[in-house]
């Protein structure tokens, strides 16, 4: 066929513009990324926590911080957001600057309404209310939780609902109280019949005095079962229901069981020659008991007029933080009315708590006034203690208020536990009457000893310290240095620079020689042994002739037989030679219970069944390193007790500064020495296997990624797509000229 030439170029145009059209249409579609989509959002609030890192629970009587994270689910970062709290019908917002792709991130508002215990609190929070985030999934935004409300039972009862320590009896005259533990002890959980006692002299009360009021109170702690204790109280030897029970709890979390305290009225059981208690548990009983201790008020025609308040309450107290508790609110009360300050002499308060043994964590605060907390006065065997106080400055007409406080130091204070607080205005004694006491009364020479003057009136002060008719002494509290062995006398005569009055104590001070002159030995020095066995010094009686120190070979323990105690074995042989033996930090297999710590520290005093009356003394010496891996908590000391096949505490006094722990023994076994803790502890590095037990720290929210979760699929990249579009084209181009 021919054509025209004209008509060859407009056939050749025609041919190459549909080339140029189909070029363009492939250019257009490579340039669009295969797979593209819109921004990929998705806000979701995965969890909402009431007070996060301070209890994780909404609390009682006071306002709530509530948190919600946040999370990006999306592949896509999110601008700016608002989140919308609703707390119980009242909305609170917050802010969100940003949040990436596949991060989680945290909102918190302060919830000011205040609830009540047992309260049911509905919480909704909302991710981006003003829709202003374009999501791929706008349904799921939102999340609604119900939360119940707690009472902090850390907090004094002011703070819960409760009541503070109300006043049970006030006696107005010529009254006078006294107060004692005995030898009243802690017991742990599980604990066996006791039988406990005070002397006349725990709780002197003078002749021709009259008893009108003895209250026993016993507390109990960590309760684990689910009714309240039921063990059974005997009074000399009589069977006596509770006048008053009282109880707290920490009411949230873990570890959250009952403490509480009965109160028996004894008046009429009272002897004033002594008395005893014996406390019986119940059946599969699980709860330990504090010792027990009594408040006796007499009258007494001999002493000042008075006015005593007498206030009662269990509270539970523990200032920290992490609990939501501050130190105000760690706080128990004791509201005073109608008091009478007209002719007021002195006024004193004395404070009575359980557990509070910690250094500088607690204080006293009576109308605002602070004094020192209770750890000096603390009492190891009954872990109760009484605070003196004197408030005479402090005092005002009509209503006052006492305050128990735990104070927050290393991010806690002293868990510990007020029971009684009692109120004694005396009025001004216009009578002139001597009185004194001393400490010690009896000892080595030369021995010191302290005289404290008890006189009411007087303002002048004559010692006689040998009563033989020469004053030695005019100030009114003084000490006086006896240096030989005998029976002293003291006589203490005061004035008012008007009359006299004299006090005389016969035989009050008793002083031991200087050496025993038994022995025959004029070497009387005591005897070191450091390596584990020493030699005794007896009498064919087996009485000890000289002082005898024998250490074990680590030099941790140590035995001082003191002079003069006899030293027999279980046959009742005189013994020669005593033994300590160190069993290292394996020689213990079990422990008293579960909030006992094995220091590693036990040792076998032979020859086994040894027995020494009076008591000889055994003391552990700590290293610095020993001392403060269990400085937390408190450290006692245990027998085995073979036959019953059960450690035994022994009563310890605590030297921090020396870092000892000394015990008085009457008979020789294995000893091993522990650190205990108000709640359940887990095990450290030791011999001993105890529960391992859960922090009561609130879980943080768990927020898993979308990555974890799943695989976004991939968005191809425009980046290599391109170039090779464009060298097709380039080929196309090519093939075309070549047939042109």
């Amino acid at each position: 066929m021919k054509y025209r030439t004209g008509e060859c170029m407009k056939m050749k145009q025609t041919k190459y513009a549909g080339h140029i059209l189909l070029l363009a249409f492939i250019l257009v579609v490579a340039i669009v990324p295969v797979g593209a989509s819109a921004a990929d959002i998705d806000l979701n609030v995965t969890a909402i926590t009431p007070n996060s890192g301070a209890g994780g629970e909404l609390f009682a009587n006071e306002t709530n911080t509530v948190t919600a994270t946040i999370l990006n689910a999306g592949t896509t970062d999110a601008d700016a957001f608002t989140v919308t709290v609703e707390v119980a019908g009242t909305v609170y917002t917050a802010n969100v600057d940003s949040l990436a792709a596949n991060t989680s991130t945290t909102a918190t508002v302060t919830d000011t309404v205040l609830y009540n215990g047992a309260d049911s609190v509905t919480i909704s929070a909302t991710a981006d209310t003003g829709n202003v985030i374009d999501e791929t999934d706008e349904t799921n935004n939102g999340l609604t939780v119900t939360q119940t409300v707690y009472n902090n039972g850390y907090k004094g009862k002011r703070w819960t609902g409760g009541s503070d320590m109300e006043t049970t009896a006030v006696f107005d005259g010529q009254y006078n109280l006294t107060w004692s533990a005995g030898n009243t002890a802690y017991n742990g959980a599980v604990w066996t019949e006791q039988t406990y006692a005070w002397s006349s002299d725990d709780l002197p009360i003078p002749e021709g005095a009259t008893v009108v009021n003895a209250r026993l109170y016993q507390g109990w702690t960590y309760n684990k079962m689910s009714v309240n204790p039921a063990f059974t109280m005997s009074f000399n030897d009589n069977i006596v229901n509770t006048a008053a029970t009282y109880q707290d709890i920490k009411g949230f979390g873990s570890y959250s069981n009952p403490y509480g305290m009965y109160v028996y009225n004894v008046t009429s059981l009272f002897d004033t020659t002594g008395n005893s208690m014996t406390i019986t548990p119940e059946a599969d009983s699980n709860y330990g008991i504090y010792g027990a201790y009594l408040v006796v008020v007499y009258e007494d025609p001999e002493t000042s007029t008075k006015a005593i308040w007498m206030n009662e309450e269990f509270d539970m107290v523990y200032s920290r933080p992490s609990y939501s508790v501050s130190e105000a609110e760690a706080t128990a009360y004791a509201p005073f009315s109608g008091v009478d300050t007209t002719d007021i002499g002195s006024a004193t308060a004395i404070a009575i708590l359980a557990s509070a043994a910690d250094t500088d964590k607690s204080t006293f605060i009576f109308n605002d006034q602070e004094y020192e907390g209770f750890w000096s006065d603390y009492q190891r065997t009954p872990q109760v203690g009484f605070s003196v106080y004197d408030v005479t400055t402090e005092i005002t007409d009509g209503d006052n208020e006492a305050a128990m406080r735990s104070l927050t130091k290393d991010g806690k204070g002293d868990n510990m536990y007020a029971m009684a607080t009692i109120l004694v205005v005396e009025s001004a004694d216009h009578s002139l009457s001597a009185d004194f006491t001393a400490t010690p009364t009896s000892g080595t020479a030369p021995l010191t000893v302290q005289f404290t003057d008890l006189s009411t009136g007087a303002t002048s002060w004559a010692w006689d310290f040998e009563n033989d008719g020469i004053i030695d002494e005019t100030a009114q509290n003084t000490s006086h240095v006896y240096p030989a062995s005998g029976t002293y006398t003291v006589n203490l005569t005061v004035s008012d620079g008007i009359g006299s009055d004299t006090k005389i104590r016969s035989g009050y001070i008793i002083i031991s020689p200087i050496r025993n002159t038994d022995s025959g030995d004029d070497d009387w020095e005591p005897v070191v042994k450091k390596a584990n066995t020493g030699t005794l010094l007896t009498s064919p009686e087996g009485k000890i002739l000289r002082d005898t120190t024998i250490s074990s070979k680590d030099g941790i323990a140590s035995l001082n037989l003191e002079m003069n105690s006899y030293a027999l074995d279980s046959k009742g042989n005189v013994i020669k030679e005593v033994t300590i033996t160190s069993l290292g930090e394996n020689g213990v297999r079990n422990s008293p219970g579960v909030t006992f710590l094995f220091t590693g520290n036990a040792y076998e005093c032979t020859p086994s069944g040894a027995t020494f009356s009076p008591a000889i003394t055994l003391t552990f010496t700590l290293t610095p390193e020993q001392w403060n891996t269990f400085a937390d908590g408190e450290l006692s000391l245990w027998f085995y007790n073979e036959k019953k096949n059960i450690w035994e505490e022994i009563p310890v006094t605590i030297n921090p500064s020396e870092h000892t722990v000394t015990a008085k023994i009457s008979h020789f076994s294995r000893f091993a020495l522990f650190s205990s803790a108000a709640e359940e502890i887990t095990t450290k590095s030791t011999g001993i296997q105890t529960p391992a037990q859960t922090p009561d720290v609130p879980a943080e929210p768990s927020v898993t990624s979308l990555s974890e979760t799943s695989s976004p699929e991939p968005t191809p990249s425009p980046g290599f797509g391109i170039p090779a579009v464009c060298f097709g084209l380039l080929f196309i181009v090519f093939i075309m000229t070549r047939r042109s």
